[in-house]
């Protein structure tokens, strides 16, 4: 299995490397790097098929966008400080909207996998409905709401999804894990530089 391509694995070692920047003695988030970790986020994506459609149209065009900030601006925070003082951070499109769409993409699969975890079942529909309904129902319309229900019915089973991401039953639980613990530092990280600022705090409360 190890000369295989291993798409969680490689998202689980990624974004432990985010925690291990934010929890360095000079705590940072290169926009670089969060790019990276979603790039790798989309053969992931992918294999869950339609019913993670909307979270793949997330990712696409926000990557692109915070690939080209990365040009201008070198960390998360300098991001946020800057669009803030400029005025645009809350407008459409934003590289900081942007940035908190990621974030939520990042969640959602956290809390996905923490579903995955607890229930030791087969099904998918079950946590991936209860991460749906935790990071993204809230700003959703209901037209988005029911496109990603009525996807459900296709969403493969766990049996049917892990050869396809070259794992098993227990090394799949090792890189569940990795990415649980990893990117709830991440994500903390980034709440706290957002929630650092009015705007910042206004931010994360926007679709």
């Amino acid at each position: 299995m190890a000369a295989r391509d291993n798409p969680l694995r490689k998202l689980a070692d990624a974004i432990e490397g985010l925690s291990s920047s934010v929890n360095s003695e000079n705590p940072h988030l290169k926009i670089s790097d969060v790019v990276h970790v979603c790039r790798l986020s989309t053969p992931s994506i992918f294999f869950l098929g339609i019913a993670f459609k909307f979270a793949d149209w997330e990712l696409q065009s926000k990557v692109n966008d915070l690939e080209e900030a990365s040009k201008t601006y070198d960390t998360v925070q300098a991001l946020l400080e800057a669009e803030t003082e400029n005025g645009s951070a809350k407008n459409t499109g934003s590289h900081s909207r942007n940035l908190v769409r990621l974030k939520r993409v990042i969640d959602l699969v956290r809390v996905m996998l923490e579903q995955v975890l607890a229930s030791g079942g087969n099904s998918l529909v079950e946590p991936f409905t209860a991460a749906y309904e935790q990071v993204f129902a809230p700003y959703h319309g209901w037209t988005v709401k029911k496109a990603v229900i009525a996807a459900l019915k296709v969403l493969p089973s766990k049996d049917l999804l892990l050869p396809l991401l070259n794992e098993d039953d227990d090394s799949v639980k090792e890189s569940m894990q990795k990415y649980i613990t990893a990117s709830k530092s991440v994500l903390q990280y980034v709440d706290n530089i957002f929630l650092s600022t009015e705007t910042g705090a206004e931010l994360l409360k926007l679709i």
